[in-house]
C-alpha cells in the first residue's frame, strides 16, 4: 500500500480571531488606516491641510491593506519581504576553505616573496664551498658621470696553504656588483609602455637577460635607506617588477637574485618629479 506523506508543522496555523482576519492581518489594517485616520483628524480639525492629510492617509491605508490582503505567490506580502531581505543580507552561495587555503589567502606577495628568499638563504647555507663562487655584498654608492656602465666588480684573491700540501685551496672570490641609478642618468634606463600612467607606484623594473627576453621568477626586495624591507615580489613571465604606491624622494636600494641569472643589486635614488616609466635592468 502507498504511504502518506507524513504532515509537517501540523499547529503551524494562524487561527481567525477578528471575524475573517487572523491577528497579524488585524494588526495590520489597524496599525495602516488608524495611522492614515490619525491626519484625517488633523486635517479635520484643521490643523493639517488637505494636500498632506489626504495622501499620507491614503498610504499608510494602502499598506495595512497590502500586507494584511494581498498574498504574492500563496504566501502573505510580510513574508515575501521578509524572505526578500533576507535573501539579499544572506547570500546562498558557500565556498568550503579548509585552514591551508585560508592560510594562503591571508599571505600577501611580499609575504610569499620573503619565506622565498628566507628558503634560498636557507640552502645557500647548506651548499657545499665551491672554489671560485662570487658572493654578492651590499651595494656601496658609485656615481659615474657618463650615467652608463655603473657597474663595479672588484675581486679579492687570497692563497691559503695548510700543513698538508694535498689541501691547498683558493679562497673564495668576493665580488661586489652595483648599479647607481640617480636623477642625472635615470633617463638612460627608462623606457615607454603602453598606459604608464595608470601604474599604482613609481619604482617599477623590467628584468631581462642579455639578450633581452624577460627574466621570471627573479626575487627583488626594496629597502630603504635604513635597510628596512619595504616591498617585495618576484617576477612573473612578462619579468616586470611593479610597487604598490608612490614612494617619496630619497635613497632606496633594491636587491635582485634570480636561481639562473646573475644580477646586480641596485641604489635608486629619486627625486620630488620621477616618471613612472620601468627601468630596464639586464644580468651581468
Amino acid at each position: 500500500m502507498r504511504q502518506h506523506a507524513i504532515p509537517q508543522n501540523i499547529l503551524d496555523v494562524e487561527f481567525k480571531i477578528f471575524t475573517k482576519f487572523t491577528l497579524k492581518e488585524f494588526a495590520y489594517l489597524a496599525i495602516g488606516i488608524g495611522t492614515g485616520g490619525i491626519f484625517l483628524y488633523l486635517y479635520a480639525k484643521n490643523q493639517v491641510p488637505a494636500i498632506i492629510a489626504i495622501p499620507i492617509f491614503i498610504v499608510f491605508s494602502g499598506l495595512g491593506i497590502f500586507f494584511a490582503l494581498v498574498p504574492i505567490n500563496d504566501q502573505p506580502a510580510d513574508q515575501v519581504l521578509k524572505n526578500f531581505i533576507s535573501a539579499i543580507r544572506k547570500p546562498t552561495r558557500r565556498v568550503w576553505l579548509d585552514s591551508k587555503m585560508k592560510k594562503n589567502r591571508a599571505q600577501t606577495d611580499a609575504e610569499l616573496a620573503k619565506q622565498q628568499v628566507s628558503k634560498n638563504l636557507e640552502e645557500e647555507v647548506k651548499r657545499p664551498k665551491i672554489i671560485g663562487s662570487s658572493k654578492v655584498e651590499k651595494p656601496k654608492e658609485a656615481v659615474d658621470d657618463k650615467g652608463l656602465d655603473l657597474l663595479e666588480e672588484k675581486g679579492t684573491e687570497q692563497k691559503v696553504e695548510t700543513e698538508k700540501p694535498v689541501q691547498k685551496e683558493i679562497k673564495k672570490t668576493f665580488v661586489e656588483q652595483q648599479l647607481t641609478i640617480t636623477p642625472q642618468n635615470i633617463a638612460n634606463y627608462q623606457f615607454d609602455i603602453d598606459g604608464v600612467e595608470k601604474l599604482p607606484g613609481n619604482i617599477n623594473l623590467w628584468i631581462s637577460d642579455k639578450n633581452f627576453k624577460p627574466i621570471p621568477g627573479a626575487v627583488i626586495q626594496l629597502h630603504n635607506k635604513d635597510g628596512n624591507l619595504l616591498y617585495a615580489n618576484k617576477t612573473p613571465d612578462n619579468g616586470y617588477f611593479l610597487t604598490n604606491k608612490i614612494f617619496p624622494e630619497g635613497v632606496y636600494s633594491l636587491s635582485l637574485s634570480s636561481n639562473s641569472h646573475n644580477l646586480p643589486n641596485i641604489k635608486l635614488v629619486l627625486d620630488k618629479v620621477v616618471s613612472k616609466k620601468p627601468i630596464k635592468i639586464t644580468e651581468i
